[in-house]
């Protein structure tokens, strides 16, 4: 059985294109995939300066960065001009992540899962883009991740949860009982998430034994070979 570590992550961004975003905040949580426990001094946590000169950006091929996403996230401007460059930023995560990697290995393999919220759709795409840009190798697995906002909706696709059917983190706070203050600050954000995701690994854990998977697909054989034939 594969025991990588996890390692919860999440931007903080000045846009909402993945592809031509700026960063503006890191942070991530190394969990133990065997105890599901924050591993101790498990916590990166980074502003990151954006190009703040609008015409730079864009001559960058970079979006400015909007005042309607520094006010979610209640990341000012000022603190961004005396934030580290992203290349250093990003070049210490890639440092940070590689001590959680399995058995201390240096091969992509060991390397640990990534997880998050909405991490295929936004997070990851980032870390693509960063990789290219300063020549680093990726700090996760190449094959698996985790993003838990698809547990959330397996978990709740037959039940509602608010009026909208929103799947946004801010909506399962509501539903959870999970305390917003600061949320969308992005420790916060990961914080939120790894605990989310320890408790449904540990529901997948508990269940797993309840529910016989292995030779237990006999009924099944039998209808896809009827529909094979139709």
């Amino acid at each position: 059985m594969i025991f990588n570590h996890y390692i919860f992550f999440d931007f903080e961004t000045g846009s909402r294109n993945p592809e031509t975003t700026q960063p503006t905040q890191l942070s991530a949580i190394a969990i133990d995939s065997r105890k599901l426990t924050i591993i101790p001094n498990g916590i990166f946590n980074s502003y990151m300066r954006p190009e703040l000169d609008d015409a730079k950006a864009i001559e960058l091929g970079l979006d400015p960065v909007e005042d309607g996403a520094l006010e979610v996230t209640k990341i000012t401007r000022e603190q961004l001009v005396d934030a580290p460059l992203p290349e250093t930023v990003w070049k210490n995560f890639v440092f940070w992540a590689a001590q959680f990697n399995r058995g201390g290995g240096t091969g992509e393999w060991s390397k640990s899962i990534p997880a998050g919220f909405n991490i295929v759709n936004f997070d990851l795409p980032i870390v693509k883009k960063l990789c290219e840009r300063y020549k680093t190798a990726s700090p996760f697995h190449p094959l698996h991740k985790k993003d838990i906002m698809n547990d959330v909706y397996n978990f709740t696709e037959n039940v509602k949860i608010n009026d909208n059917d929103s799947m946004s983190m801010d909506s399962i706070r509501k539903w959870m009982g999970i305390d917003d203050k600061d949320a969308h600050n992005a420790k916060k954000d990961v914080l939120d998430g790894a605990f989310l995701l320890i408790k449904f690994i540990k529901m997948y854990r508990y269940f797993y034994p309840k529910i016989k998977f292995k030779d237990s697909f006999s009924k099944e054989n039998e209808e896809i070979k009827k529909l094979m034939k139709e």
